[in-house]
């Protein structure tokens, strides 16, 4: 290893042959012929012998729907581990390998990689079967076994998916956010949808990667249905599953910014009756950013055509810009102000 201070470079050869597994901190201090000394230190990530097949094994004996997600993290430690440069530090590497050991302790001792609360990334699949990324997150103060209804949040992009989960995380910690069973019982999940990719997607595509969402949280949190609170691109897929009595769209928020223009060009007639009529009893909630409806977008258009076609909106307006942290909270706030149908102890 090389031994660096300032101008010097010390190189010499040390046997790690007895380092315990995993990460540690590695220090040397030398003494020189005129008396000084110099101390060096570095980290270390030993993985072990046949590391890559011993986290394989561990992983095959998870629960058949929790076994993509810890292959994901198996899958970016070991384009790390190829991507990574001889005496460079492995923190990045260290962490995503601390966090599946995590979770397979978690197995170990709960029958689960998720924790009964807090923000959980997992993996679940896609509407042709291919992987997709989420993030969840369980309310603190659950009762082990209490009911859960799946919130869904789409629209935002890839880089505000985790910045919106985190921010929910510190909300529910807030004494404002103190998380609450609704009138029948059921607590809240908050999922995040993947993100948007930069390009514009087909309706019918995005209206099938919701679907999937929504379906495989309905199955993960056995709830008979779910929040949907959709912004910009996520509107339009929200508004279509919602009058699908099979998706199970117990209520709606649609955040209202210039960014949200789900048919551009198409008038208010032509919207209303793409859009149809709502399924009954369904609380639809507008939250729009007048400041920003103002430079433009298709939010008035939509909400004309909403009426239009029947459905009953409730209304609201918020000061300032649209951005990830106004969703995060608003979507806390709103899911609080619900009564919905609980789904089954799990």
């Amino acid at each position: 290893m090389d031994l660096v201070a300032g101008l010097t470079r010390i190189n010499r050869a040390v046997d790690f042959s007895q380092v315990r597994v995993g990460p540690c901190r590695v220090s040397a201090t030398l003494v020189f012929a005129d008396g000084s000394r110099g101390a060096w230190s570095a980290w270390l990530l030993n993985l072990g012998p046949d590391w890559e097949p011993r986290y394989r094994e561990a992983i095959s004996g998870l629960p058949a729907d929790e076994q993509p997600t810890a292959n994901y993290y198996l899958a970016a430690i070991v384009r790390a581990v190829d991507a990574h440069r001889a005496r460079r530090h492995p923190g990045a590497l260290a962490t995503t390998l601390g966090d599946l050991n995590l979770m397979l302790a978690r197995f170990r001792d709960t029958g689960s990689v998720v924790p009964a609360e807090g923000l959980s990334t997992f993996v679940y699949p896609g509407p042709g079967g291919d992987d997709r990324l989420c993030h969840f997150v369980l309310p603190p103060g659950r009762p082990a076994g209490a009911p859960l209804t799946p919130v869904i949040l789409g629209g935002h992009s890839p880089g505000d998916a985790p910045r919106v989960a985190e921010r929910i995380v510190r909300f529910l910690a807030s004494p404002e956010g103190t998380p609450q069973a609704d009138g029948a019982g059921a607590w809240p999940v908050f999922v995040v949808a993947p993100g948007e990719r930069g390009t514009a997607s087909r309706d019918s595509d995005a209206e099938a990667e919701l679907r999937a969402c929504a379906r495989w949280a309905r199955e993960r949190f056995g709830a008979p249905g779910v929040l949907l609170a959709a912004q910009r691109g996520a509107v339009g897929p929200a508004l279509a599953l919602a009058r699908l009595p099979e998706a199970g769209v117990r209520g709606l928020l649609l955040f209202a910014d210039r960014e949200l223009d789900p048919w551009p060009g198409q008038t208010a007639e032509a919207v209303a009756a793409r859009l149809g009529p709502p399924q009954a009893g369904i609380p639809v909630t507008w939250l729009e950013f007048p400041q920003e409806t103002a430079l433009g977008g298709g939010s008035r258009t939509l909400a004309t055509a909403l009426r239009r076609a029947g459905w009953l909106l409730q209304e609201e307006t918020v000061r300032g810009a649209s951005n990830f942290t106004q969703v995060a909270d608003r979507t806390c706030r709103w899911q609080a102000t619900l009564k919905t149908a609980a789904g089954p102890a799990r």
